[in-house]
């Protein structure tokens, strides 16, 4: 047994938590995950399990969380999982304001 750095919610709306975790000792047909971030911001395109688990794990590392949905209805659940920002991508107005990339990635 070790401990390990993870990240955990206490419900599902609620958001990721770095913990330290007693874990068994790893095997051959385990997968072991390093996340690494450098940034500020991060755009989410789509609110659905990937793009919510996107957007939490971008918030728990600190960075400011742009969520980009076709659907106006998903405003309120974009923020109370952690968005900073919500932005309905139909909307052109709402499109042109956020004018592109900045920097290169």
């Amino acid at each position: 047994m070790f401990n390990a750095n993870a990240y955990s919610a206490a419900s599902a709306t609620s958001p990721l938590a770095s913990r330290t975790i007693r874990r068994r000792n790893p095997t051959d047909d385990d997968v072991q995950i390093e996340i690494l971030f450098c940034g500020k911001k991060v755009g989410v395109v789509g609110l659905g399990g990937l793009g919510h688990m996107g957007g939490k794990f971008a918030r728990a590392f600190g960075a400011h969380v742009v969520v980009f949905t076709t659907s106006p209805g998903k405003t309120e659940d974009a923020l109370r999982l952690g968005a900073d920002e919500v932005v309905v991508s139909r909307n052109a107005d709402e499109m042109k304001k956020r004018g592109g990339c900045s920097s290169p990635m």
